[in-house]
């Protein structure tokens, strides 16, 4: 299984499980000339290997564009898989150019997983004396070196000795996805299609509807600014 292919099912995996994620914009751009896009019949693509995720990226997509009064289709609608670990052919190339132009779409607004990293974190729970209560007044002639020394939880100022709590240690692993969204005008030439850029990263998600809702609003509010 290859580097991308494991990061694409770990995506999956995640997504899958209940909870939420946080969604931040890490680097933006756009073309002077990028409004004609709302002028456009936008086809949007998600690249990814899993139908239900690809479904869940492309439909939020679709709502936010078309709230804004922005035509449109989603690509499962016309392209049902997407293997994500070929590099496409130049027939399928074709294909796909041949399809776009028949359904009359003249922009794409293509969103693809770039990286993942991970970072893992030890809490330290324990290790400490519980329920001990203590009190000035003691007798000494009931305590001697070696129960100090051997027993450092209990010393002549301590009258109850409560109970250890022992110690332990909880690894969590906190993951980042980088993500990718891309614009493109294809009425324009080849070299200059791309008119947007945003690059986010998501932070250990764990719920796939709001992972998308978020992430489509803030790829919007980049390319508003």
């Amino acid at each position: 299984m290859s580097y991308l292919s494991k990061i694409s099912l770990l995506f999956i995996i995640i997504l899958a499980l209940n909870g939420c994620a946080t969604v931040s914009v890490v680097d933006s751009w756009k073309a002077d000339d990028l409004h004609e896009v709302k002028e456009k019949n936008v086809f949007v693509i998600a690249r990814a290997s899993n139908p239900d995720v690809r479904k869940l990226f492309e439909d939020a997509f679709l709502k936010r564009m078309k709230s804004k009064g922005i035509q449109g289709d989603v690509s499962y609608n016309f392209i049902k898989n997407i293997d994500t670990e070929k590099k496409l052919t130049l027939e399928q190339i074709e294909t796909a150019k041949k399809t776009i132009k028949e359904k009359g779409f003249n922009a794409v607004v293509l969103t693809i997983l770039k990286d993942r990293k991970s970072e893992v974190t030890v809490n330290q729970e324990g290790g400490y004396t519980a329920g001990a209560t203590y009190s000035s007044e003691i007798n000494p002639f009931l305590y001697d070196f070696y129960t100090a020394f051997g027993n450092p939880y209990t010393a002549p100022s301590m009258r109850h000795s409560g109970y250890y709590v022992e110690e332990s240690f909880d690894e969590q692993e906190y993951v980042t996805f980088i993500v990718e969204t891309l614009i493109f005008n294809l009425d324009k030439p080849n070299k200059k299609q791309l008119v947007a850029k945003v690059t986010s990263k998501i932070e250990s998600p764990t719920s796939a509807a709001a992972v998308v809702d978020d992430y489509a609003h803030k790829v919007a509010s980049a390319i508003k600014k």
